[in-house]
Protein backbone atom coordinates (compact mmCIF):
# COMPACT_ATOMS: atom_id res chain seq x y z
CA UNK A 1 0.00 0.00 0.00
CA UNK A 2 2.84 2.36 0.84
CA UNK A 3 4.41 1.85 -2.60
CA UNK A 4 1.11 2.69 -4.26
CA UNK A 5 0.82 5.86 -2.16
CA UNK A 6 4.37 6.84 -3.11
CA UNK A 7 3.57 6.38 -6.79
CA UNK A 8 0.48 8.56 -6.42
CA UNK A 9 2.54 11.29 -4.77
CA UNK A 10 5.19 11.06 -7.50
CA UNK A 11 2.50 11.24 -10.17
CA UNK A 12 0.90 14.26 -8.48
CA UNK A 13 4.23 16.06 -8.38
CA UNK A 14 5.03 15.10 -11.97
CA UNK A 15 1.61 16.08 -13.23
CA UNK A 16 2.27 19.56 -11.86
CA UNK A 17 5.27 19.90 -14.17
CA UNK A 18 4.22 17.74 -17.13
CA UNK A 19 1.09 17.66 -19.25
CA UNK A 20 0.90 13.93 -19.96
CA UNK A 21 2.13 10.56 -18.77
CA UNK A 22 4.29 10.22 -21.86
CA UNK A 23 6.19 13.38 -20.92
CA UNK A 24 6.81 11.93 -17.45
CA UNK A 25 8.00 8.67 -19.00
CA UNK A 26 10.42 10.43 -21.32
CA UNK A 27 11.69 12.60 -18.47
CA UNK A 28 12.43 9.58 -16.28
CA UNK A 29 13.80 7.53 -19.18
CA UNK A 30 16.32 10.33 -19.77
CA UNK A 31 16.97 11.00 -16.10
CA UNK A 32 17.64 7.48 -14.85
CA UNK A 33 20.54 6.67 -17.22
CA UNK A 34 22.09 10.06 -16.46
CA UNK A 35 21.83 9.46 -12.71
CA UNK A 36 23.23 5.94 -13.09
CA UNK A 37 26.20 7.27 -15.09
CA UNK A 38 26.80 10.01 -12.50
CA UNK A 39 26.76 7.51 -9.64
CA UNK A 40 29.12 5.20 -11.54
CA UNK A 41 31.60 8.02 -12.25
CA UNK A 42 31.51 9.34 -8.69
CA UNK A 43 31.95 5.85 -7.24
CA UNK A 44 35.02 5.25 -9.41
CA UNK A 45 36.40 8.67 -8.44
CA UNK A 46 35.82 7.93 -4.74
CA UNK A 47 37.59 4.56 -4.90
CA UNK A 48 40.46 6.10 -6.89
CA UNK A 49 40.86 8.80 -4.24
CA UNK A 50 40.77 6.27 -1.40
CA UNK A 51 43.30 4.06 -3.19
CA UNK A 52 45.64 6.97 -3.86
CA UNK A 53 45.46 8.00 -0.21
CA UNK A 54 46.22 4.46 0.97
CA UNK A 55 49.16 4.17 -1.41
CA UNK A 56 50.49 7.50 -0.15
CA UNK A 57 50.12 6.41 3.50
CA UNK A 58 51.84 3.10 2.76
CA UNK A 59 54.79 4.82 1.07
CA UNK A 60 55.16 7.17 4.05
CA UNK A 61 55.13 4.28 6.50
CA UNK A 62 51.85 5.37 8.12
CA UNK A 63 50.33 1.93 7.49
CA UNK A 64 51.75 -1.32 8.83
CA UNK A 65 51.69 -3.56 5.75
CA UNK A 66 52.16 -6.69 7.87
CA UNK A 67 49.02 -5.83 9.84
CA UNK A 68 47.06 -5.42 6.60
CA UNK A 69 48.33 -8.80 5.39
CA UNK A 70 47.29 -10.47 8.67
CA UNK A 71 43.81 -8.90 8.46
CA UNK A 72 43.30 -10.09 4.86
CA UNK A 73 44.63 -13.54 5.72
CA UNK A 74 42.15 -13.82 8.59
CA UNK A 75 39.27 -12.63 6.38
CA UNK A 76 40.11 -15.17 3.65
CA UNK A 77 40.36 -17.96 6.18
CA UNK A 78 36.94 -17.07 7.62
CA UNK A 79 35.33 -16.89 4.19
CA UNK A 80 36.90 -20.13 3.02
CA UNK A 81 35.97 -21.97 6.24
CA UNK A 82 32.41 -20.69 6.03
CA UNK A 83 32.15 -21.71 2.37
CA UNK A 84 33.67 -25.13 3.04
CA UNK A 85 31.38 -25.77 6.03
CA UNK A 86 28.36 -24.65 4.04
CA UNK A 87 29.35 -26.87 1.14
CA UNK A 88 30.05 -29.91 3.29
CA UNK A 89 26.77 -29.51 5.20
CA UNK A 90 24.77 -29.31 1.96
CA UNK A 91 26.51 -32.22 0.25
CA UNK A 92 24.69 -35.53 0.13
CA UNK A 93 27.05 -38.39 0.88
CA UNK A 94 26.43 -41.37 -1.38
CA UNK A 95 27.62 -44.80 -0.43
Amino acid sequence: MLQKMNLIVVWDVCSFFFKSKSEVFFFFSDLLPAVAEFVKEQTIKYYDDVSAELIHETRNGDIDVEEVIRAWEKAFREVLCTAFNSLSMNTIHRV
